[in-house]
Order: C-alpha cells, then sequence, then structure tokens
C-alpha cells in the first residue's frame, strides 16, 4: 500500500510544487541576486494555514542549494525559537556557520560577527516571525549586506501593526507575496502527487481523494494528514483500498495528527500555556497569568504571552472568548 513513507510526512518537500507557479517565480525573482554574488530582495509570504507558505519557501531554499555557489540557506520557525538568541542559533546551525557556537554561552553580538565574517550570501527564512520575542532582530539582518531575508506570517496586517516604524520602513521595500488557499480542485491535484509518488495507487479511490481535498477545505496540511490516516488504516485493518468510507473512518485522527505536527513545534512557553488551558477546559486571562508564572523560572513579558497566544489560536489550539478582563481561553473542541 504505501510505496514511499517519506512522501507522506509533513515535513516532506516535493520536486514540483503544483499550483504555485507564479509564487514561486516570484520568490525566486527577488532572491535571484544573491546567486549573482549581491544581497537579494527581501520577500514577505502571507497566506492562511496549510496554503504552502512553508513549503513553498523551502522548495526555493533547495532549488538554491543544489544550483547556486557561493549562497547559504537557512530556515527557522519562530514558535518553537522566539528569542533572539534561539533564532540565531537555529539559523546559524542551519547554514552550517554554528558550529563552535552555544546559545548557552554566546553572545548575540558573537553570532552577528559570525555572518559578517561569511564570505558567502546567506538567504534566512524566518517562519512564524510574529511569534519572535523581539523585532529587532530583523533590523540587525536587514543590516547585515549578505543576508536576504524571507518573513513568513498568516496575518499581514495583524505583523504590521506591531512593527515600530524602523522595522516597517524596513520591510516597505520588501516583495510581497501573498497566497491564497487552495481550491478543492488544486488540493486533490496536490493529494493526487503524493499517492503517485508514495502509495499504490491502484488501492486509491478517486472518490475518497476529492473526499478528502473536500473535507480539508482548502488546507493542504490537513489534506496530506488525512490521506497519511487513511494509508495507515488500509494497512492496518486489511483493507482493501482508501475508500470515502475509509476517510471518514480517520477524519478525526488526521485532525488530530495535524494538530501534533503543529506541537511538536512550540517552544516551553507556549506548551506550557497550551497545557494549562488544555488541563482547565477553559481558564480566564488572570487564571491562565496565576498558573503560567508558577510554572516557569523565566516568565515572558505579557505582550510576548499575547503573542504566544495568538498563535496558538491560529494554529486552531485554542480560541479567545470576549475582550478585556473577561477574555477566556478554551480548547477547541
Amino acid at each position: 500500500m504505501i510505496t514511499n513513507h517519506e512522501v507522506l510526512e509533513p515535513t516532506f518537500v516535493p520536486q514540483d510544487l503544483h499550483h504555485r507557479d507564479g509564487k514561486i517565480e516570484a520568490v525566486s525573482a527577488a532572491l535571484g541576486p544573491v546567486t549573482r554574488g549581491y544581497a537579494g530582495e527581501d520577500v514577505l509570504l502571507f497566506g492562511p494555514s496549510g496554503s504552502g507558505k512553508t513549503t513553498l519557501s523551502k522548495f526555493v531554499l533547495q532549488q538554491l542549494d543544489g544550483e547556486a555557489q557561493g549562497v547559504r540557506t537557512a530556515y527557522v520557525n519562530a514558535i518553537g525559537h522566539h528569542t533572539t538568541t534561539a533564532a540565531l542559533d537555529a539559523l546559524l546551525t542551519d547554514a552550517n556557520l554554528a558550529f563552535d557556537l552555544h546559545p548557552e554561552s554566546t553572545s548575540v553580538s558573537s553570532y552577528y560577527r559570525r555572518l559578517q565574517d561569511c564570505d558567502e550570501q546567506v538567504v534566512a527564512v524566518i517562519d512564524e516571525v510574529d511569534v519572535l520575542a523581539e523585532y529587532s532582530l530583523l533590523l540587525s539582518l536587514y543590516d547585515q549586506p549578505n543576508v536576504t531575508m524571507v518573513l513568513i506570517c498568516v496575518d499581514e496586517d495583524a505583523l504590521f501593526c506591531e512593527l515600530d516604524e524602523r522595522v516597517r520602513s524596513r520591510l516597505r521595500s520588501a516583495q510581497t507575496v501573498r497566497l491564497a488557499p487552495f481550491s478543492v480542485a488544486e488540493l486533490r491535484d496536490i493529494l493526487w502527487n503524493r499517492v503517485d509518488a508514495g502509495l499504490d495507487t491502484t488501492r486509491v479511490n478517486p472518490v475518497a481523494v476529492a473526499r478528502i481535498a473536500e473535507v480539508a477545505g482548502g488546507d493542504a496540511r490537513l489534506g496530506l494528514s488525512m490521506l497519511r490516516q487513511a494509508a495507515k488504516y488500509v494497512v492496518e485493518n486489511d483493507e482493501v483500498e482508501v475508500t470515502p468510507e475509509v476517510v471518514e473512518s480517520v477524519e478525526r485522527d488526521g485532525r488530530d495528527a495535524a494538530t501534533e505536527v503543529v506541537k511538536s513545534h512550540l517552544g516551553t512557553h507556549k506548551r506550557v500555556l497550551l497545557r494549562i488551558i488544555e488541563e482547565r477546559g477553559s481558564v480566564t486571562a488572570s487564571e491562565l497569568h496565576e498558573s503560567y508564572v508558577e510554572r516557569v523560572s523565566s516568565p515572558r513579558a505579557e505582550s510576548t504571552r499575547r503573542k504566544f497566544l495568538a498563535s496558538l489560536e491560529r494554529y486552531d489550539l485554542i480560541e479567545q472568548r470576549g475582550r478585556g478582563r473577561g477574555t477566556k481561553y478554551a480548547v477547541l473542541s
């Protein structure tokens, strides 16, 4: 049934991205100068969850890695590395520039010096950029002559509302690329591409794939999770093929698996906040604050916690109810 497990994994980046040709060209064009030894144009990549922002950025990085000389690429998801030191360490590690640097004992200035000493162009992708504890990181990276940034975020308006004028002014010159949700037909094509690459196509009912695309509602992350769960169900239960009935049976598991992937990327403080809300089911903002402060040794500032909670809400892990003193946070059923 399953001929290539890797193709079904959420981190897999395919050799071809369907229905994103124009967006790939836009990002590639902005980064093009790095292949000639010059800094590229910074990119702002926006779009809802499941629209392929992360996959598109990694796809372009893979192209640069495979085709360009004198270019280093790096990726970090700020949801798990929100401090300046953590983000820099993850970026430089991914770019193979942090071989002797350790976040516990290395100053921020040392990371920047390492970038300055690099005689190659560096393309730095920061996913979930709005979760960063300090946007001064963006200013510092902007000022590095050999660094080009790709910044990924769901909510464009919310991001620019949070940025101070110095950061906004720097990013006004960036190339903005916006991704719309996939249509049902587009997602069906994407799913079939994974079926062709990783499953026995004779054991996958086309109606089942269409059903997954419909249920996922344009969310590729969810659609791929459901396909993965459906394939596992067929194997584990000795079924003949993936059918619409199998899809119905695994829908809940597919949603849960997609959620677990998101949770696996959360940093310590976001995990603590989520755990408190999950334990209570519903909690007021003040109760959440009290429990959080009790559980962590170095509590983050209220403004940073609000960013964390907003990111948990965007990933459909929690929901906010009410405003002001009456604010409550609850798990999504």
